[in-house]
């Protein structure tokens, strides 16, 4: 059986699920069939998915979880940096371990969506300390447009 305290980064993992389960056992959270199921149908996903199209999967798969349910379980998942959000729509994180800023790419026709990395938050943090006295805590960026597939 794996020591799961011992094992910190993403790579020591084969899947989403096995880092789902590291995090949630980390915090003693259960993990439920919901759980599971929803595990299931981020990692198959491409593309940020809605509660309402992540409810649909779930039936599809034979799991229905009521909105309430869905949302909590996001809502842990989204403690823990294992997915992101974009306009009310979640995925799963490439790798939760990375703690680089980055943003996403996302396909206006498809919805696929990817994670992309960009060192800038410092550059940008100066000049604006320089020229508005404004002291930057956060970047959220998000890039919309058509990927290669799509164009």
């Amino acid at each position: 059986m794996r020591e799961y305290r011992k094992i910190k980064y993403m790579q020591d993992y084969k899947t989403f699920r096995e880092w789902v389960d590291y995090k949630f056992k980390e915090k003693q959270w259960r993990i439920t069939i919901g759980v599971r199921s929803l595990v299931e149908v981020l990692e198959e996903a491409e593309y940020f998915l809605s509660v309402k199209e992540i409810r649909q999967k779930l039936k599809n798969n034979g799991y229905p979880l009521d909105a309430a349910t869905v949302y909590r379980i996001l809502e842990k998942m989204g403690q823990v940096h294992l997915i992101h959000d974009f306009d009310s729509k979640w995925i799963k994180c490439s790798n939760p371990t990375n703690t680089l800023e980055h943003h996403h790419l996302h396909c206006s026709n498809c919805g696929f969506a990817e994670e992309i990395f960009l060192d800038y938050k410092q550059s940008i943090a100066k000049q604006l300390k320089e020229e508005k006295d404004f002291l930057l805590k956060d970047v959220k960026l998000d890039f919309i447009g058509r990927c290669h597939r799509c164009q």
